[in-house]
């Protein structure tokens, strides 16, 4: 049986004409249901001064993820936009919705985890190198070791950019039906292309990568390799 898709039409010209009525400000629209997914759309606040409405636009799911909702803010400007541009803002925000979710998913991933464990483990190590040089140079001052082992580590650690990497092979692969049916809905042939392409993108590389560096971490080559990367006090 296939998922059923509700999508609503919104009169988004008479919530503009009326947004200060008080019956509209507890109001919440939905935009689009899709299995456990739901977006809906409410009005936050209004800028009198600036003459800007805020809506809040939010994304509920089912996942077994620590935050399962996501919510974001757009403006629109009394003055100087139509319904049109609002409509083009709330399919934006829905999209970056999507993703903000996806990256919540791949977050709480094992894998993600796993790297994320090593890259903790990757700063241990270079903070002992830094401290164990300090230490031998007789460098007591707190706030110089602070500095200099923060230094050190930021110019030296590398699994944070294994981290970065995964998120990006990742994307658009983990809520495939969610993204399709919001692409085929907003007609975005782009992201269409982007989902396509991104099935055949593999993280296991990078996860075999990091498992590699982790038995190189605990080397004596490794300890020489850094210990020449430290700056002179």
């Amino acid at each position: 049986m296939v998922p059923a898709i509700k999508t609503y039409k919104i009169d988004y010209e008479f919530i503009i004409q009326n947004y200060t009525n008080p019956k509209l400000w507890d109001k919440i629209w939905t935009l689009l249901e899709f299995k456990k997914y739901v977006f809906t759309l409410m009005l936050d606040r209004i800028d009198v001064r600036k003459k800007q409405i805020y809506f809040e636009i939010k994304l509920s799911s089912d996942l077994e993820i620590w935050s399962n909702t996501k919510t974001k803010q757009l403006m629109y400007d009394i003055k100087n936009m139509n319904v049109d541009n609002l409509k083009h803002l709330i399919n934006c925000c829905m999209k970056n919705l999507i993703e903000l979710l996806e990256v919540e998913y791949i977050e709480n991933e094992d894998d993600y985890h796993s790297i994320e464990n090593s890259r903790y483990d990757e700063q241990k190590r270079l903070r002992e190198i830094a401290e164990n040089f300090l230490d031998e140079n007789n460098v007591t001052n707190s706030e110089i070791r602070d500095v200099y082992i923060d230094y050190y580590v930021d110019n030296n650690e590398t699994i944070y950019d294994s981290l970065s990497s995964y998120k990006d092979k990742a994307k658009y692969s983990r809520l495939v039906d969610l993204y399709l049916v919001f692409a085929e809905i907003t007609k975005d042939e782009e992201l269409k292309s982007k989902i396509i392409e991104s099935q055949d993108n593999d993280v296991s590389e990078i996860v075999k990568e990091v498992e590699n560096f982790m038995e190189y971490l605990e080397s004596e080559e490794y300890t020489e390799e850094m210990q020449d990367k430290l700056e002179g006090i």
